[in-house]
């Protein structure tokens, strides 16, 4: 039995969760997600949450379709032991080692692209709700999504010195490029703090655009999935956004997101956007990148 433990917002939990999916099909040994004290799943309205059983002691959960598939049995045990915790932000060889549990961010796509096709199946809503369904209809056919983050709500890893808030530079030019890859001019803005983002958009001069906000819909699983229908997205240097592209089956043109992922140089983020999505520069790091001899497009 090899252990995940579950911790930050919910795009850091996804990435935890598929991971230790990916890890326990490849290794076929169960699994089980442990939320740290403190720190609640924010996955419950996921199908992939639901498959979970829950210790309420250790706050353990076990995925019953798998240990049933491997034909194990969990028997209860009280501490988690043998941690392997995660060096650095890019990917890394897990080790396999009985009883283990694992520890980190793993914001890569590598650690789980092979079952792509089953995390979104599993991303999916356990029981929508009827606003979902009203809101989903309201979405045009062909829309760009665009996700302004400003820090509305949630951890204090959000705070505008460690990733940084991406000023109205960054989407100008991404609209720009959007536009030159054929997407939709068509834009609605996904934001954690609408009155925030509204200086962005004036800035930017998107005029009558659509904005949904945290008050527009049930809950952060589905105004995520409502990003997830565009068929052009511009991400901001969010896990939150990366998500939203990932699960995005509707996609004609590629994800447009920032390159440099937080606000440190020296933090390495490689891994972290798929080959083929398009990553352009923000602003504070534009001369840096010029200096380097990086196109920055």
């Amino acid at each position: 039995m090899i252990t995940f433990d579950l911790h930050g917002e919910l795009g850091n939990q996804m990435f935890q969760w598929a991971t230790g999916l990916s890890f326990s099909i490849n290794h076929k040994v169960p699994v089980s997600f442990c939320t740290l004290p403190g720190v609640s799943s924010r996955m419950s309205e996921f199908k992939a949450a639901d498959k979970f059983n829950i210790f309420e002691k250790n706050r353990i959960h076990t995925p019953r379709s798998l240990l049933s598939k491997l034909g194990k049995k969990l028997d209860f045990w009280e501490e988690i032991g043998n941690t392997q915790n995660e060096k650095g932000l890019n990917f890394q060889d897990l080790e396999f080692e009985e009883s283990r549990n694992f520890h980190g961010y793993f914001q890569s796509w590598r650690y789980f692209h092979t079952i792509q096709h089953s995390i979104i199946s599993e991303f999916a809503l356990v029981e929508p709700s009827v606003n979902f369904y009203q809101m989903k209809e309201s979405l045009p056919s062909d829309f760009t999504g665009i996700h302004i983050r400003r820090g509305g709500s949630g951890a204090a890893i959000l705070a505008s010195d460690y990733h940084g808030l991406l000023g109205a530079d960054y989407y100008k030019r991404a609209i720009q490029l959007n536009n030159q890859l054929g997407g939709s001019e068509e834009y609605i803005v996904f934001t954690d703090n609408p009155e925030k983002a509204e200086a962005t958009i004036n800035v930017i001069g998107l005029k009558n655009v659509r904005v949904i906000g945290p008050n527009d819909t049930h809950s952060q699983c589905e105004n995520l999935l409502l990003m997830a229908h565009a068929t052009s997205f511009i991400g901001a240097n969010s896990s939150y956004s990366w998500w939203a592209a990932y699960l995005n089956t509707k996609l004609i043109t590629q994800p447009i997101f920032p390159r440099q992922w937080y606000m440190d140089p020296d933090l390495s983020n490689n891994d972290m956007l798929l080959p083929e999505w398009i990553s352009i520069g923000f602003d504070k790091f534009l001369n840096e990148e010029a200096t380097r001899g990086i196109n920055i497009g």
